[in-house]
């Protein structure tokens, strides 16, 4: 029998990701989960994020208990009975990865796995699509310390953590979140295709009206609309440490960015 399908979206924190998942979701209008990760399911749970958009009947609803000792494999089940919930309905699922978690050290995980998590729990249970998207590492490190984010790690693990975050979108095949907003309709229909979702025309209009995409913030500068946005500005020390790093200098070489 074959699995349940699934179209995973991946990136870093504060990489244009609300933004592609708020066009793709509203292209699609797939089911959306968002912001999913195996140690996160209590902030994020799949349980509450469906029940929102697309309610569950009560045969649906009766997904098994969680266990508090291995939370994750809960998650799991109820991600699995949502996606054939979704096949059933003729409806696509559509999950938005936490891959900050994975890559980057942070309030939960002081070292990273650098693997993509949710990735390995669900690929034994569903046939995944997955598509990743990256952000120039000096503009996405300039947004991580205005939303008070780069407290939680040293500027040098977090390029460390772009680096990995390269290498594994360089394997996959990438969107560069710069390219994506200069051409949001072209690049909607792109990630649309690779990730075998169906593409509405008119979704830009209603790519901003969707309220489930993230549960922590809004963008601070281009809110729900799709904006070119010049870089913040930076001091040259800044710009200096950073053309210094090796992993800085790796990242922008695999992501074909100016350094």
């Amino acid at each position: 029998m074959s699995l349940p399908q699934a179209a995973v979206l991946h990136h870093l924190a504060r990489s244009g990701g609300t933004v592609i998942t708020r066009c793709v979701a509203a292209a699609s209008s797939a089911v959306l989960l968002s912001e999913i990760h195996p140690l996160m399911g209590h902030w994020h749970d799949p349980r509450t994020q469906v029940g929102q958009g697309f309610p569950l009947d009560e045969n649906e609803r009766s997904l098994g208990p969680r266990s508090p000792a291995n939370a994750h494999c809960g998650m799991v089940a109820d991600i699995v009975a949502i996606a054939n919930a979704c096949a059933q309905r003729g409806a696509a699922l559509l999950l938005r990865d936490w891959n900050h978690i994975d890559f980057v050290p942070n309030f939960m995980v002081s070292q990273p796995s650098y693997r993509l998590t949710l990735v390995d729990v669900l690929k034994p249970h569903l046939a995944l699509h997955q598509v990743v998207s990256v952000r120039h590492p000096l503009d996405q490190w300039l947004s991580t310390i205005v939303m008070a984010k780069a407290e939680r790690t040293d500027l040098d693990r977090f390029l460390m953590g772009c680096r990995k975050f390269a290498e594994t979108a360089t394997a996959m095949g990438f969107v560069r979140y710069e390219d994506f907003v200069a051409d949001p309709e072209a690049w909607t229909q792109e990630i649309c295709r690779r990730l075998g979702l169906p593409c509405e025309a008119g979704f830009l209009e209603r790519a901003g009206q969707l309220t489930n995409v993230t549960r922590d913030t809004t963008g601070i500068r281009g809110a729900a609309q799709v904006t070119v946005l010049s870089r913040r500005p930076h001091s040259p020390q800044l710009l200096a440490h950073m053309r210094a790093n090796a992993d800085y200098q790796a990242t922008v070489e695999m992501l074909g960015y100016a350094p």
